[in-house]
């Protein structure tokens, strides 16, 4: 890997479909990054547990990965015990990269929630923080942004962390849980979640009469 900045979107991921795809890949365009990493939380801290194991949910995003050369998929998470805090990954990615720019991927929703995060504010030194913002929400800052926000994306590239940039991203209307009702009840899903995602799905039942 060369030392060009990375996109880090964190998730469940119970499926991975196009709403973490394609507003993860258009906010990869917006700021000039190159590389999206995708990492599946083994333990989600915030929710409850998946339905699909954490080996299965990785195996569903680096089939996704296949959909888009810029995508990969990093399993640190799998490989450490307790609850998957960012804060844990993100001083793992900066021991591997010290100097190199890192942006954290988030939704305008997480942005409102980020101060109940373990260590929060630990997190913008060591990454910088992309919110997505779809058209219709209402936009605002909480304080510890707005006071880090930048207009011009280019400075993503030139810093390694400390920032914040609000992104706008096209309205994607699936969620993972209503993608689970539908392949619960045996439902067509082609055109939300990648092919080779439903096939793996289908191969091994996921998702089936499983009520949450």
């Amino acid at each position: 890997m060369s030392h060009s900045p990375i996109l880090i979107l964190g998730g469940t991921f119970d499926p991975i479909h196009f709403g973490h795809l394609k507003p993860a890949l258009e906010t990869l365009d917006a700021i000039g990054y190159a590389q999206l990493l995708l990492v599946p939380a083994a333990r989600p801290p915030h929710r409850r547990a998946p339905l699909a194991t954490a080996e299965q949910r990785l195996a569903m995003a680096r089939l996704a990965a296949d959909t888009d050369k810029r995508i990969e998929v990093d399993d640190r998470e799998l490989h450490r015990q307790g609850p998957s805090w960012t804060i844990d990954t993100l001083q793992s990615f900066r021991k591997q990269w010290p100097q190199r720019p890192l942006a954290l991927l988030i939704g305008e929703d997480s942005l409102h929630q980020f101060s109940t995060w373990k260590h929060w504010q630990d997190i913008p030194q060591l990454a910088h923080i992309v919110a997505m913002h779809r058209p219709g929400e209402q936009r605002s800052l909480p304080q510890w942004a707005s006071k880090r926000a930048i207009q011009n994306p280019e400075i993503l590239k030139k810093q390694p962390a400390g920032r914040f940039f609000f992104v706008k991203v096209s309205p994607n209307p699936v969620s993972a849980t209503t993608l689970r009702a539908r392949l619960r009840r045996g439902e067509d899903v082609s055109g939300m979640i990648p092919d080779k995602v439903i096939d793996y799905i289908q191969q091994n039942q996921l998702y089936r009469g499983k009520h949450e």
